[in-house]
């Protein structure tokens, strides 16, 4: 179709009609007349016919062209058709996701932590170490068991199954600050730890033992996993050195013991003392000295974790009548509203024909039988004496003697005895603590070594 020229005889432009619907009203862009092109659209017709401003009249002296008209229907699909390519690839995503996290949980096994490396230098705890060779792995729900201050542990065996009696070691130290770690804070340390790992622990003292190029605190213990598993046997060390408590215990089966012990022996070899402290010196005194106010004796706490009560609230005569010192100690622990307790108690007596410490265990069980006779209403209620070997060699001093007491029907009264006793003079001095039979894991140690140091004050 020609050009079609704007009805102004004055005007020049031209349109195109070739894409202009019939009945179409135009106006043209150089003289600014309205028209109409050719007839109108028919009655009825659903389409609308473009309005001028669909139209592309271009620059004046051009071919005037209609716009493109975007396809409404074509757009509106294509919005459509984009949603829920959307939606679907959100869903998709979100579907990938859980599935991720359900498989990471079932079926990943957590990293296990970087072993230190050969010859570690752990500085901030003044030590070198050899990690174990092939086969033994970290074991880090081990450590967290022990509880502080373990900071290292070891199992030998399939890290992913692991066995009661796998063998296993483990490193702790404690920085005491000012002051040396006291005998008695490192001998604790050496099986109270494996209680929450074993039950049935029999320990036996290691005399000569060292560890670190040091004399050390030792044991051999023969334990029983808790819940299933072969009985075990193990050593623990404990060496105290410029401020620090350092402790290592290991273990394998029982059955494996001829090559289990050396393996432990070797490896507990691969942890060196540094020098970082070569310059430390303590400040406070690793022990404490206390005596009655009628005096002539003395007991040393070399554990520092024995008190004298106020005597306005808790008399030693209470305790007993004899009584000249009384001292305590509570064993507070963690998440629980029971601290067990001990008592000890420093008696003066006249005296006695017999030897210091017959006379003294006599004295004492004769006040215990009486406190049940007593406390039961009964006189008739019988208590019954044994002997207790114990678990730790006497350390030097006054002779002791360890034995148990029970109730029949009321295990409740069960209870360990420790006694020793000095001459002074015209008089006995009779040291005399005990604890809960129950107990006797936490107390017995340092009931001993307490009464060991009854001796004469100069």
């Amino acid at each position: 179709m020609s050009a079609l020229k704007c009805p102004n005889p004055a005007c020049p432009y031209l349109f195109d009609p070739s894409g202009v619907p019939p009945g179409v009203v135009l106006t043209c862009p150089r003289c600014g007349m309205r028209f109409t092109l050719g007839a109108p659209p028919p009655a009825g017709s659903s389409a609308s016919p473009p309005s001028a401003a669909d139209l592309d009249f271009g620059t004046p002296g051009e071919i005037a062209r209609p716009r493109r008209r975007p396809d409404v229907a074509a757009d509106a699909g294509g919005s459509g058709t984009r949603t829920t390519i959307v939606l679907v690839v959100v869903a998709a995503a979100v579907f990938l996701g859980v599935g991720a996290t359900v498989y990471f949980r079932l079926f990943h096994t957590p990293a296990r932590p970087a072993d230190p490396g050969p010859a570690a230098d752990l500085r901030d705890k003044n030590l070198a170490l050899d990690p174990p060779g092939d086969g033994w792995v970290r074991d880090e729900d081990l450590r967290a068991k022990l509880g502080p201050p373990f900071f290292l542990a070891y199992r030998k065996g399939d890290p992913d199954h692991p066995g009661e009696a796998d063998p296993c070691l483990a490193f702790a130290a404690k920085d005491y600050g000012t002051r040396e770690a006291r005998p008695g804070e490192l001998r604790d340390g050496l099986t109270r730890p494996l209680a929450a790992v074993f039950e049935d622990i029999s320990p036996e003292d290691l005399p000569g033992a060292a560890w670190l190029g040091r004399p050390a605190a030792a044991v051999k213990f023969h334990a029983l996993p808790k819940g299933d598993g072969a009985r075990v046997v193990g050593q623990a060390h404990a060496v105290g050195y410029k401020g620090f408590g350092y402790w290592a215990v290991g273990w394998g089966a029982e059955a494996d013991a001829p090559a289990v012990l050396p393996e432990l022996e070797s490896l507990r070899a691969g942890v060196r003392l540094l020098d970082a402290r070569e310059k430390w010196a303590a400040k406070e005194a690793p022990t404490r000295t206390f005596a009655g106010p009628k005096g002539g004796y003395e007991v040393v706490d070399g554990d520092g974790v024995w008190v004298e009560p106020d005597p306005a609230e808790h008399k030693p005569a209470d305790a007993d009548p004899a009584a000249d010192l009384l001292l305590t100690v509570t064993e507070k622990r963690r998440g629980s509203d029971f601290a067990p307790e001990a008592t000890f108690l420093v008696l003066l007596v006249d005296n006695l024909a017999d030897e210091p410490l017959k006379a003294g265990r006599k004295h004492v069980e004769d006040r215990r039988a009486a406190e049940v006779r007593e406390q039961a209403g009964d006189p008739n209620r019988a208590t019954t004496f044994t002997d207790h070997p114990g678990a730790e060699t006497a350390p030097a001093g006054a002779p002791v003697a360890r034995f148990r007491s029970t109730v029949a029907d009321d295990k409740n009264q069960a209870r360990l005895h420790v006694v020793s006793a000095v001459r002074l003079g015209d008089r006995v001095a009779v040291a005399y603590g005990w604890c809960a039979w129950a107990d006797r894991a936490t107390f017995e140690d340092r009931l001993v070594r307490l009464a060991a140091s009854l001796r004469e004050r100069k």
